[in-house]
């Protein structure tokens, strides 16, 4: 539930605002098929028709994720990755976060928008302790992008004491 409401809280971050533009994301183009999709990507794809996604795991940046296509009306309407490293040490959470944004820096050029939000402060002081602000959604961080045809959006997030880090890519 707790990656859902992240994956939302993104989409509500960058909509589309144009229909017609085409964007290449992995192998694939904004408004492919489900079947267009699957034939494009070079990993196995399972299809989740209650979510409108497929899904497979692929390594991004040396870090294992979950890709997930979404589909509006049998087209590719955005794809995500869910990062699923597990860290005992919490603060390489954040540093994981930090190598997927500068890994997308060095692809897409300067962040639009960033920022750190702090709905408690009680870890605020303590930097070593900034992975468990994020664990309890005291703390969330996120950073945004517009390419040419592609809004970015990057957030690490906590909930019910699980970390959610995921990128989010959706047709400008």
């Amino acid at each position: 539930m707790k990656q859902l409401i992240s994956v939302l809280v993104l989409i509500a971050l960058i909509q589309s605002v144009s229909a017609e533009e085409t964007c290449t994301f992995r192998q694939t183009q904004w408004g492919m098929s489900i079947e267009e999709v699957r034939n494009a990507e070079v990993i196995p794809l399972v299809w989740e028709e209650e979510l409108d996604f497929l899904i497979g795991e692929v390594t991004v940046f040396d870090m294992t994720a979950m890709l997930a296509y979404h589909f509006e009306d049998q087209q590719l309407d955005h794809a995500l990755y869910f990062f699923s490293e597990v860290h005992e040490e919490l603060n390489l959470y954040v540093d994981d976060y930090n190598r997927v944004k500068e890994n997308l820096i060095s692809e897409l050029g300067a962040i639009e928008v960033e920022y750190d939000q702090w709905s408690q402060d009680l870890y605020r002081d303590q930097k070593e302790n900034w992975g468990l602000a994020v664990k309890k959604g005291h703390l969330t961080y996120t950073a945004t992008w517009e390419a040419e045809k592609t809004a970015v959006a990057l957030s690490l997030s906590g909930e019910d004491n699980e970390i959610c880090l995921t990128a989010l890519f959706r047709k400008r």
